[in-house]
């Protein structure tokens, strides 16, 4: 009985699961300006991914960041690896490339994150939370005061954080809330300073020829990179004790 037991609660705690995460969506539309994206966006995001071949709601979302072209790319699940839905464009920016390490640097984060919260009422219309600073930028800030309150929203304002076209920052925001209605726990947001091919990564290292540990951060960056451009696949990362990215074999 005991086998049978456990399989019958495994079976609940899943319904149950599944049931908070499609809750989820159906919450956000308590919110008026989440309400307003949906009622004016739905019908051609489904459209739009139905024109591409892709299925509506997604499963899953990735978003990669490139400062330099001040791009944000939404990518979708699609069969067992990803495909890039469209991009989007900074309007708002601060800081130059490298990676964020202190209260009031004005510096959009680099590295590889995750949403943490979605914010309804953001004061930047909607926004997405980030977990800046994550366990590799607590390291290198150890002592010091890594600041927060990292996102990506709306109004094309920023202060460190990434900031799009209103219009923009709804059909993220809701593709990722769909995402989360359909299970996806774990919104990857991996920002890079520019696109690292070989050519443009050379010419980045370049620029830091007297900068090892930025040139050192940079390469493990390409590390994700790489491995993403290779499969489409998200890369499963590590942060060891010193701080530095680590790419995993298994790959999700």
């Amino acid at each position: 009985m005991r086998p049978i037991i456990t399989a019958l609660l495994s079976i609940l705690i899943l319904c149950a699961t599944e049931s908070h995460a499609q809750d989820f969506y159906r919450r956000q539309l308590g919110f008026t300006r989440v309400k307003y994206a949906h009622d004016h966006l739905d019908s051609s995001l489904r459209r739009s991914f139905r024109e591409r071949g892709l299925d509506f709601p997604p499963r899953a979302v990735y978003l990669r960041v490139f400062k330099d072209e001040r791009s944000v790319e939404l990518w979708v699940r699609s069969a067992d690896s990803m495909a890039l839905y469209r991009d989007y464009d900074f309007c708002g920016y601060s800081g130059t490339l490298g990676p964020k390490r202190a209260q009031g640097d004005m510096q959009v984060p680099e590295g590889f994150y995750q949403v943490t919260h979605f914010n309804p009422t953001s004061s930047y219309l909607l926004s997405l939370g980030l977990d800046y600073p994550n366990a590799a930028d607590r390291i290198h800030t150890r002592g010091g005061n890594p600041g927060g309150d990292i996102y990506m929203h709306g109004r094309c304002v920023s202060i460190g954080c990434i900031s799009v076209q209103d219009n923009d920052i709804r059909e993220i925001y809701l593709l990722a809330a769909r995402a989360r209605a359909a299970g996806q726990q774990r919104i990857p947001v991996h920002i890079f300073p520019l696109r690292m091919t070989e050519t443009r990564f050379a010419g980045l290292l370049n620029t830091v020829l007297e900068q090892p540990t930025l040139a050192d951060f940079w390469t493990q960056l390409k590390a994700g990179y790489d491995a993403f451009e290779r499969n489409h696949r998200i890369p499963t990362l590590r942060v060891d004790p010193a701080g530095r990215y680590r790419l995993e074999v298994r790959q999700r």
